[in-house]
């Protein structure tokens, strides 16, 4: 899978990093019934599939609907997105589907992990399309859901249209889901703890790595666990899961496990990682 990044000057461990300001404060969305009814009559849609089955003697699949955007450039207005799927502090790739977040959906369900969802509170950083945690909305009974990405355009035009898309004959299940967009380092979410947080494809830069590792221990439950999946190292990228590790390492207060490695010759290694206090 091709991705372009655009992230200036390089960065590297070595290098100082200095924080920029934040310049996309926290917003909670809201479902705007008629917009939203107009919009998911003309956009484009496709149905994806993906197989959650651990043997391939009983095959399985879980089957979802999302929306296809053709042109991103319109809804962003930023004439760099023709040439690159990330701009960081401007746009963090939340149009396009990333693999990892297919490699997430099938560790959860390959290791029964959706049961020990019911009745909890869940939260997905940089949610894009949003298809984990939409999965587990269909296949659980959480208490609540809350979808985060940092910029507005990806919650009202893929976000919520995905929920909505996937809801369609189950519409009370909209009532448990929270849309909020912003900065990492803005991110209250009304103070609320999760149970689960997870994060797909959002290690690529080592300065957002500090972003995301701070919010996820504001805002994890002393019991609870992060799922992350990531590749091993993104090329022309500062992030890695190495990088990452050694910030975790460094800050002492919780412990990265890599549970699961995924080696299929499609990409560079991908992983599984779960997050939590020690």
């Amino acid at each position: 899978m091709d991705f372009y990044f655009d992230f200036g000057t390089d960065i590297t461990p070595q290098h100082t990093i200095q924080e920029e300001p934040i310049t996309v404060l926290e917003q909670e969305h809201s479902i705007p019934q008629d917009l939203l009814a107009n919009y998911l009559v003309q956009v484009k849609k496709e149905r994806f599939s993906c197989s959650i089955s651990k043997t391939e003697t009983s095959p399985q699949n879980i089957s979802l609907e999302k929306v296809l955007i053709d042109n991103p450039v319109e809804l962003l207005r930023h004439e760099k997105m023709k040439n690159n799927d990330v701009i960081p502090q401007i746009y963090e790739g939340g149009f396009k589907l990333w693999e990892c977040a297919i490699d997430l959906i099938q560790f959860l369900f390959h290791n029964n992990l959706i049961p020990s969802m019911n009745g909890k509170h869940l939260l997905e950083l940089g949610c894009g399309h949003a298809l984990p945690l939409i999965s587990i909305l269909l296949s659980s009974h959480p208490t609540s859901l809350h979808f985060q990405d940092y910029n507005r355009e990806v919650i009202d035009y893929v976000t919520i249209p995905n929920v909505l898309l996937n809801t369609s004959q189950h519409t009370q299940l909209t009532s448990l889901c929270k849309f909020w967009s912003g900065d990492w380092r803005a991110c209250k979410f009304g103070d609320q703890k999760f149970d689960f947080i997870f994060s797909t494809d959002t290690l690529y830069e080592i300065r957002s790595q500090q972003y995301l590792y701070n919010l996820i221990k504001q805002v994890l439950q002393k019991d609870g666990v992060c799922y992350l999946a990531a590749k091993s190292f993104y090329f022309g990228c500062s992030g890695s899961v190495a990088t990452f590790r050694e910030l975790i390492q460094k800050d002492g207060v919780m412990e990265l496990e890599t549970v699961c490695k995924i080696k299929d010759g499609l990409s560079n290694i991908r992983e599984i990682l779960a997050l939590r206090f020690k």
